[in-house]
């Protein structure tokens, strides 16, 4: 049936009409020319509409492929945001996101990146990290999941022994596995079985960056995750050497405690990966992946990984003597050394010290320098107490408590927090919420707490008639509400 027979009826009929045009009528032939995807002639089949762009007028578009990419940019912005909002760097980014253009524009003519900072942390021992611009902190998070993609499937393709940098792993989960890996492997502990622990000597400053880069592109070649233009953009950045071109931060007498080992300005060319740069760690855990595959295939050892930190479980001290001398040579030639002093091998009863908590028979506790830190942070505090410093030490006792988590430590915080406590009652409490305890500030010293009373005082005042109090007493006769929050906003009504 030829074409102008057609009758066309529904939302349709106008976008079809046009396409079975042959001239006559406004004379305008649908042609390859006019009405194609670089002027964006497309139809909604949703609801009929038409795009008129054309090449009758000056209107133009976006590949959608363009879209895509620019989309991935805007949330490698947002992923970077979640953790710098208080910086003003990053918030005068965040809300000029016309600058993804630039940045966009500087990655195609050439990038490289800017200066970064650098400052020495002094604990657990005394080490240099680099802070990267945050635009260059952008660049780390836009290429992270392609990052996370290859390395997810390695690690999962290894029997998932590695537990550092990853999402749903931990040190907590790290512990667990060396938990029930010398229950299985002492038969409920019922026999004999050691255990013993490893790790690489100056792992992230020792890194050949031209190793580190060729681990990457053979896992991504093997598991097809395969983007030319973010593997070019992780070349650039391995490849680069923050050193020069930094600012440093921390007073000159911190830097003496640093040891050559620890420090990127004494690593030889093509050597070290920065501390602090996102990219950094998830390649240097990737790296480590070659070890987890050489280890999985040896019998009758188990095996557990935080970045470059090893435990093994075995039943005899010779096979775990074994798997070290190996090591000693595989990590030779990744360019890397096992460390030679820093070697625990014990009978499993005696326990084992990994990422702050020590495994024992049946139980798990907290490592003695972890209560230790947590203890002189609060002695340190208590020179001064105010709220500021209050609502410091309260950050500080929850992160402690949640590596607490899971262990045998019940008297441990009761210590904590009978310190806490008897020089910072005014401010602070605890409350408990299921088997863990929470650090909280108390309401009429709470910033966010005393903001909103102080705006809502503003508002009634103003009103001239406490309108809004009537109306949540309204609300509340009409509603069932439990004593709880009655109790709550009796307190919030006498305080106004």
């Amino acid at each position: 049936m030829p074409v102008e027979h057609i009758i066309l009826k529904g939302p349709h009929a106008c976008a079809l009409q046009a396409m079975s045009n042959n001239g006559e009528g406004n004379g305008n032939a649908w042609s390859c020319v006019r009405n194609n995807g670089n002027n964006a002639w497309y139809v909604n089949l949703g609801n009929g509409n038409c795009n008129n762009n054309n090449t009758n007028n000056r209107l133009s578009v976006w590949p959608v492929s363009e879209f895509d990419i620019i989309e991935q940019w805007l949330e490698a912005e947002r992923e970077c945001y979640k953790n710098k909002h208080s910086s003003f760097e990053a918030a005068m980014y965040h809300y000029h996101l016309s600058e993804i253009y630039k940045l966009i524009e500087r990655i195609q003519t050439g990038y490289k990146p800017t200066t970064s900072i650098c400052f020495v942390l002094d604990y657990p021992v005394y080490r240099e990290v680099f802070a990267a611009n945050y635009t260059d902190r952008i660049v780390h998070h836009y290429i992270a999941p392609m990052i996370n993609q290859v390395a997810e499937a390695v690690h999962q393709e290894n029997g998932d022994v590695s537990h550092g940098n990853r999402i749903g792993h931990s040190a907590s989960t790290a512990v667990r596995q060396i938990y029930d890996n010398i229950k299985a492997m002492s038969e409920g502990y019922t026999r004999t079985c050691c255990v013993a622990t490893m790790d690489v000597s100056g792992f992230f400053m020792s890194i050949d960056k031209e190793v580190a880069y060729r681990v990457f592109e053979y896992y991504a070649h093997r598991t097809g995750v395969v983007d030319k233009e973010k593997l070019k953009l992780l070349k650039i950045l391995i490849a680069h050497n923050p050193t020069e071109d930094c600012e440093r931060r921390s007073p000159v007498e911190m830097w003496e405690h640093v040891s050559f080992r620890k420090s990127l300005f004494s690593t030889g060319e093509g050597k070290g990966l920065p501390i602090g740069n996102f990219y950094s760690q998830l390649i240097a855990n990737l790296v480590m992946a070659l070890v987890d595959e050489r280890i999985k295939d040896i019998q009758h050892v188990r095996y557990t990984r935080f970045v470059d930190d090893m435990c093994f479980v075995a039943q005899t001290a010779q096979e775990i003597l074994g798997v070290r001398e190996m090591l000693f040579d595989f990590l030779g030639d990744l360019k890397l050394t096992l460390h030679r002093d820093k070697f625990y091998i014990q009978p499993y009863w005696h326990g084992v010290k990994f990422c702050g908590k020590v495994v024992k028979c049946n139980r798990i506790y907290i490592s003695n320098r972890t209560v230790g830190a947590i203890t002189e942070k609060i002695r340190i505090a208590s020179y001064n107490p105010n709220r500021q410093t209050a609502g410091h030490l309260m950050q500080s006792v929850n992160s402690y408590f949640g590596l607490m988590k899971d262990t045998t430590s019940f008297n441990v915080r009761k210590r904590i927090m009978h310190q806490v406590l008897e020089s910072f009652s005014e401010w602070l409490y605890f409350v408990k919420k299921g088997d863990s305890y929470i650090c909280r500030m108390k309401a009429k010293h709470n910033p966010v707490k005393t903001s909103i009373a102080d705006a809502t005082a503003f508002i009634n005042t103003h009103n001239g008639k406490n309108r809004y109090v009537r109306k949540i007493k309204n609300r509340r006769k009409k509603r069932n509400i439990n004593s709880s929050i009655q109790k709550g906003y009796e307190i919030w009504e006498i305080n106004q």
